[in-house]
C-alpha cells in the first residue's frame, strides 16, 4: 500500500499456504507517521501503525495538555493564579505548575477519565505549545533547585505519575523543559517524550551540528529509560521546498533506538501534499515497524510502484539531492536547479501518456519550484547589477513562478508554511514577483 490510493495487489491464480508459525516482536511501542495518509485506518492498520492519537491509541490525553483540562476560558477569570506568572502579571500562557489546586484539579480530571477509558495506556500531563514558563516565587526555587526553566513543569508530571503507580504519565521534553532537570528522581511510571530540536537544513543526529541535542539525550537516558521520541522530519517553514533527509531517517531513527528508545512520534506534514509526502510516510512506517529494513530498497520500490517510468529520474533527483543540499544551509546554486530540471524533465517525458502518474510527477516538482524562487530571490538580493544583467536568471524566475502557482492550484494545495492559515497562495505569488520588481528597481537606481 504505497498510499491510500495506490495499491499494488499481485494477481495469482493459486495460492498455496503451508504451515505459518510466525512471531514478530517490533522494537517500538509508539509507531506513530504522522502524515494525513497515513492517518487513514486501513493505511495504519496494513503498515501496524500505532498512533498517540486515534481511535486506537495509546494515550488518551496527548501532548500540549493543561489547557485541554483546566481550559483559561474557564479558570482564568475567576482563578488567574492556577497560570503562569510572566514579568509580574499572571497570563494564561502556561498552568503554574506549583498550585496545588492545580494539581488537585488534574488529578481529579485523570482520575475520572482512567476508570471510564482504561483502554488507554498513557496520559500526558505536559506544558502548552510555547516559550514562556511561570516565574513565580515557588516555580523560582524549584528552577533553582533541578537547574532548568523546566524544573517545575517535571516535578509536576513526576508527582502526578507518583499519584497513578499503575498508569504511565507522560511529559513532554520540549521548549524550556528540553534540557534534563538536576537533583531529581523520576518514577518508573513517568515516560517522557523528548522533542529535537528542529533545524531548517538537514544533518544527521550523529553529525556534530546535534552535539548539544545528543548531551540532552545522554542526560534524560540517565534519568530514565522510560523515553519515547517526537521527531522533525520536514521543513515546517517551507513545506514545499526540498528538504533532502530521506536518507537520514533510517540513521537519525536507530539513533534513538539504540540509545534506548522505545516509541517513535514522526511528525510530517498532516495538510494535504508536501514534498515527497507520500514517499516520506510509506518510508516511515516500514522503517518504524523494522529500523534496520533496508531504506534504499523501500525508496526504490516506492518509487516504481508510486511513479512508474519516472522512477529511475526522480531516484537521481533524490540521491544528487541528498548528496548536494545536507550538511549546512543555502546549498543551492544555479548549476544544481538546472541539473534537477533536467531530471524533473525526464520523469515527466517518461510517463508522459499516463495522466495519473504524470500529475504525481508534476506534484514533486513543486518542491523544486519553490526552491528555485528562493534561490533566484536571494541572488538578486545579493548582487543586483550581476543577476538584472543576465536575463537568463530573470526568464528561469519567471518560469519556475508560473509553474508554481499552476501546479499548486492543479494539486490544491493551501498551505506552505505550517503555522499559516490558507494564506492563497496567489498571494506568495505577488509578493515575489513585487519583491523581484523592488530588487530590479533598485538595482537600475543605483547604475544611475
Amino acid at each position: 500500500m504505497y498510499s491510500t490510493d495506490v495499491v499494488k495487489l499481485p494477481q495469482l491464480k493459486t495460492l498455496t499456504l503451508k504451515s505459518i508459525n510466525l512471531t514478530e516482536v517490533p522494537r517500538l511501542i509508539l509507531r506513530d507517521v504522522f502524515y494525513l495518509g497515513a492517518m487513514d485506518s486501513v493505511y495504519a492498520d496494513w503498515h501496524k501503525l500505532v498512533h498517540a492519537r486515534s481511535t486506537y491509541s495509546l494515550f488518551g490525553l496527548f501532548a500540549h495538555s493543561g489547557f485541554q483540562v483546566m481550559p483559561p476560558s474557564q479558570y482564568f477569570k475567576s482563578h488567574p493564579e492556577y497560570y503562569s506568572l510572566i514579568n509580574g502579571t499572571r497570563q494564561p500562557s502556561q498552568l503554574d505548575p506549583t498550585n496545588k489546586d492545580v494539581f488537585t484539579i488534574m488529578q481529579g480530571w485523570l482520575n475520572a477519565k482512567m476508570k471510564n477509558q482504561p483502554q488507554y495506556d498513557y496520559w500526558s500531563v505536559s506544558i502548552e505549545d510555547n516559550g514562556t514558563y511561570c516565574q513565580c516565587d515557588n516555580c523560582q526555587k524549584v528552577i533553582a533547585a533541578t537547574n532548568s526553566p523546566g524544573g517545575p513543569a517535571i516535578v509536576f508530571a513526576n508527582k502526578m505519575a507518583q499519584a497513578f503507580p499503575k498508569e504511565t504519565i507522560s511529559a513532554l521534553a520540549y521548549s524550556f523543559t528540553r534540557n534534563p532537570p538536576s537533583n531529581i528522581k523520576l518514577a518508573p511510571n513517568l515516560n517522557i517524550m523528548y522533542c529535537p530540536y528542529f533545524k531548517e537544513y538537514v544533518a544527521g543526529y550523529n553529525s556534530p551540528d546535534y552535539a548539544d541535542m545528543r548531551k540532552q539525550v545522554d542526560g534524560w537516558f540517565n534519568l530514565t529509560n522510560n523515553i519515547f521520541v517526537w521527531d522533525y522530519v520536514i521543513d515546517f517553514k517551507a513545506l514545499q521546498s526540498i528538504y533532502p533527509n530521506l536518507y537520514n531517517l533510517k540513521p537519525n531513527l536507530q539513533y534513538f533506538i539504540r540509545k534506548g528508545a522505545t516509541g517513535y512520534f514522526a511528525e510530517g506534514n498532516i495538510f494535504p501534499d508536501g514534498e515527497f509526502a507520500e514517499l516520506r510516510a510509506y518510508l516511515l512506517s516500514k522503517l518504524t515497524w523494522n529500523p534496520d529494513a533496508n531504506d534504499d530498497a523501500i525508496i526504490s520500490d516506492f518509487l516504481q510502484g508510486y511513479y512508474g517510468a519516472a522512477a529511475p529520474a526522480l531516484k537521481k533527483y533524490i540521491q544528487l539531492t541528498s548528496q548536494q543540499l545536507t550538511g549546512g544551509p543555502d546549498k543551492l546554486t544555479d548549476d544544481m536547479i538546472t541539473t534537477y530540471t533536467g531530471l524533473f524533465n525526464q520523469a515527466m517525458q517518461s510517463v508522459q501518456n499516463q495522466p495519473a502518474l504524470l500529475k504525481r510527477v508534476k506534484k514533486e516538482k513543486i518542491s523544486l519550484d519553490y526552491s528555485a524562487i528562493q534561490f533566484y530571490l536571494k541572488d538578486a538580493e545579493k548582487d543586483g547589477n550581476q543577476f538584472f544583467s543576465n536575463p537568463q536568471k530573470s526568464a528561469k524566475f519567471n518560469g519556475y513562478m508560473q509553474e508554481f502557482l499552476s501546479s499548486v492550484k492543479d494539486n490544491n494545495i493551501k498551505r506552505l508554511i505550517h503555522s499559516q492559515n490558507n494564506i492563497p497562495m496567489s498571494q506568495f505569488y505577488m509578493q515575489w514577483k513585487n519583491k523581484m520588481t523592488d530588487l530590479q528597481s533598485k538595482s537600475m537606481l543605483k547604475k544611475n
